[in-house]
């Protein structure tokens, strides 16, 4: 990705605080001095000619990060310290806040009254002083910025035509908002999009710094224009002070999709991957809207890569969010896309809809050598085991694993013994449980604590005779079960309920996805039958998409609860043309799984033609 940030002012994270009433705390007053004190130290840098040595290009990062780091502490100790002074009684709410709620409310209520009427500039005075009397600050922003919520793009025209004929032009918060607005409401008109590129090429000759807020509606209102690519530039500058938040990167990601943009797109994924304060699971609270521009724009590879980029990394959508999926596919043929809800078979990996047969989850021999020695190196021999064990244990499980491994099945000795009560273990589940896998001839593993000192001499006339290894706490045993389960082959299973999501995050981020992917193929979640008792192994063995086949998708659907804390490999079967669908055939009822036939426009067959 071609680095454009060079053209672009450097970004100060910034923040105006509420300094309506005294504050009295000595914290806050060294900080504000330190806040001074980095300001004058940046002035003297710039207007110097020393930036050209890159030592001094760091010290000026670090000083920029000192005085954003100072900010951050100040917005903390202040409302602190409103908090203390609300429980006093000094003050009895946070009047800054609670003016501009009232001026707010008072605005839309002006806004109902006019309707569309088009505003005088007396009519603005008349406003302004109206709102200057109940709060500090700027009512000018206030306006845009309640008219930026709302789109409303005629009273913020006419808003920003009586600023510029004031004496005082507007500033660049107004701009910065006006900007957000004309974006948020261009819907393609070019006119528009010229518009707010002059807007914000006037606001970056005439400003020096941008605060993060004013980042994402910069990026907010850039990101809907063919103008997107500046938004890179802004992202870049974002980094040096703090770490872009999920909004920022939607907005980009989404204008990426609308002008098929796929390195953006893909740069945008790859930094959802590999960034330290990110997770790829946090996309799938926007997925439909990535999914649904893909869709209207037209961009088949757009929507592929989102699609793929949710496979690869195991994400599902709810119910309602693949029923606005359903709608959004809606839209594209008419009378010839149709959804219904079903499920994956545990065993033969069947799709209850349309018979269709799911791809198993695969993963290379190389792939599994790459986590196996990740994994030893990144978990166990690290700090972080060492939190929840001693060196010493861990030696002696390595040692242990070495010379009784390598096993077929490891087993959740105390997730098996508490399968049905957390409170109450149930010996006779976990001896049968074991003996399931020893009729069947497998070398077992069977992690615990000393809970399981009662059982052991039951589980010791097994043959084959299980291994046991009691730790002496039981907040390390999930890094040792998976260490032996890595460390005896790629074939060897893991018993257990728990989800052991934690340990993914500590290897490397192209690793994560692998890991997640054996592990899915590699545990038994499910051993035992409630009603029955009777030992029943399920496993994720196969991958339920998104998929792609010759006849549409299959998306899978987040059905996790309580009940299912793994879910019930609950999918959306989007099926094109005429399918003989086997639910109907058998005629399946359940109040579970929903029949859709699409109603929609046909402007898009050829393009979804499958």
């Amino acid at each position: 990705m071609k680095n454009i940030c060079s053209r672009r002012p450097l970004v100060l994270t910034d923040c105006v605080l509420p300094f309506n009433y005294r504050l009295g705390s000595t914290s806050i007053t060294h900080q504000m001095h330190t806040i001074s004190r980095c300001r004058t130290l940046e002035n003297s840098y710039r207007k110097s000619d020393s930036l050209d040595n890159t030592n001094n290009q760091t010290q000026l990062k670090r000083i920029t990060s000192c005085r954003y780091f100072c900010f951050r502490s100040l917005s903390q100790d202040v409302e602190q310290n409103e908090e203390k002074e609300i429980r006093k009684g000094n003050l009895r709410q946070n009047s800054f806040r609670h003016d501009r709620m009232l001026c707010v409310d008072l605005f839309h209520n002006i806004l109902q009254e006019k309707g569309n009427s088009t505003w005088t500039s007396d009519e603005w005075i008349q406003l302004g002083e109206q709102l200057s009397l109940q709060m500090t600050g700027s009512w000018e922003a206030m306006c845009m910025h309640t008219l930026m919520t709302d789109d409303n793009l005629n009273v913020g025209r006419s808003l920003m035509k009586y600023l510029e004929g004031c004496p005082k032009p507007p500033g660049p918060v107004i701009t910065t908002f006006y900007i957000g607005l004309l974006g948020k409401t261009c819907q393609g008109d070019q006119e528009q999009e010229s518009e707010l590129k002059k807007y914000y090429d006037d606001l970056v000759s005439v400003t020096e710094v941008f605060d993060a807020a004013s980042i994402e509606v910069l990026v907010m209102g850039l990101s809907h224009t063919k103008f997107y690519k500046e938004c890179v530039g802004l992202l870049e500058c974002y980094k040096l002070t703090s770490s872009p938040g999920s909004q920022v990167l939607r907005n980009i990601l989404l204008g990426a999709l609308r002008y098929d943009d796929m390195d953006l797109c893909s740069y945008i994924l790859q930094h959802y991957e590999e960034s330290k304060f990110m997770d790829p699971s946090q996309i799938i609270q926007y997925a439909t809207s990535l999914i649904d521009v893909a869709i209207n724009s037209k961009n088949q590879n757009g929507l592929l890569k989102i699609l793929d980029f949710m496979q690869k990394h195991g994400l599902s959508l709810v119910q309602n969010q693949l029923e606005t999926v359903m709608d959004s596919f809606e839209r594209v043929d008419h009378g010839q896309w149709k959804g219904l809800f079903g499920s994956v078979n545990h065993y033969s990996g069947k799709c209850s809809v349309c018979g269709h047969q799911m791809p198993r989850l695969q993963f290379s021999a190389e792939e599994f050598k790459a986590v196996q020695s990740a994994f030893l190196d990144q978990v166990i021999v690290s700090d972080n085991i060492f939190f929840k064990s001693s060196p010493q244990e861990v030696q002696n499980f390595i040692t242990f694993v070495d010379n009784f491994g390598p096993f077929d099945v490891v087993i959740d000795g105390l997730n098996a013994l508490f399968a049905f009560d957390p409170k109450r273990p149930d010996k006779e589940t976990l001896e049968r449980l074991v003996s399931y896998f020893c009729d069947r001839d497998k070398r077992i593993l069977i992690l615990g604590n000393k809970v399981l000192r009662p059982i052991v001499r039951r589980l010791n006339k097994l043959n084959p005779k299980p291994a046991v290894f009691m730790t002496s706490t039981t907040r390390a045993d999930d890094a040792f079960f998976l260490y032996a389960a890595l460390h005896s082959g790629i074939d060897t299973v893991i018993v257990s309920g728990d989800k052991l999501r934690d340990h993914k995050f500590r290897l490397e981020p192209q690793l994560q996805h692998i890991f997640h992917r054996w592990l899915m193929s590699n545990r038994i979640y499910n051993f035992i039958n409630p009603q029955s008792g009777a030992i029943n192994p399920k496993q994720k063995l196969y991958n339920l998409g998104p998929v792609q086949d010759e006849h549409g998708w299959h998306i899978p659907m987040n059905d996790r609860d309580k009940r299912s804390p793994f879910g019930r490999n609950g999918i959306l079967c989007l099926r094109h043309g005429p399918t003989n669908f086997v639910q109907e055939q058998n005629k399946f009822r359940s109040k579970t799984f929903k029949t859709r036939k699409f109603k929609g426009s046909s402007h898009n067959k050829e393009w979804f033609d499958l």
